[in-house]
């Protein structure tokens, strides 16, 4: 398949990607990241700074979501990461968090759930 790139002086890496390759380089979404401190939600949310994504990762506790941006940002310093805390398990907190959030102006674009609520 021939790819409708042309090559920009500077981009020429991009000249072999196919256009929807291109597009997704070149669009930015803000992607909330629950589960964010560690395991599958600290990897998704790493992956999708280094893309070039706006993410705000969550976790319930604060020092973990501060050290998963601390990490990440120490390997790739280039990222927009943000640290938010908040327990999914409190509607409450929830929320709050939500109006918080509304309140910046900054629409996300994306939520992706990688937390478990866990009830005692």
């Amino acid at each position: 398949m021939r790819s409708h790139v042309r090559p920009v002086k500077g981009l020429a890496h991009i000249h072999a990607m196919s256009s929807l390759s291109v597009y997704r380089v070149l669009v930015t979404k803000t992607v909330l990241v629950t589960g964010g401190g560690r395991g599958l939600g600290r990897v998704t949310a790493e992956k999708l700074a280094v893309a070039g994504h706006r993410v705000i990762l969550v976790a319930r506790v604060a020092a973990a979501a501060e050290a998963a941006v601390e990490e990440i940002q120490h390997s790739h310093p280039h990222v927009r990461l943000e640290a938010r805390s908040v327990d999914l398990s409190s509607l409450t907190q929830v929320r709050a968090f939500a109006t918080t959030e509304a309140e910046r102006g900054e629409p996300i674009d994306l939520l992706l759930n990688h937390s478990s609520a866990q009830r005692a």
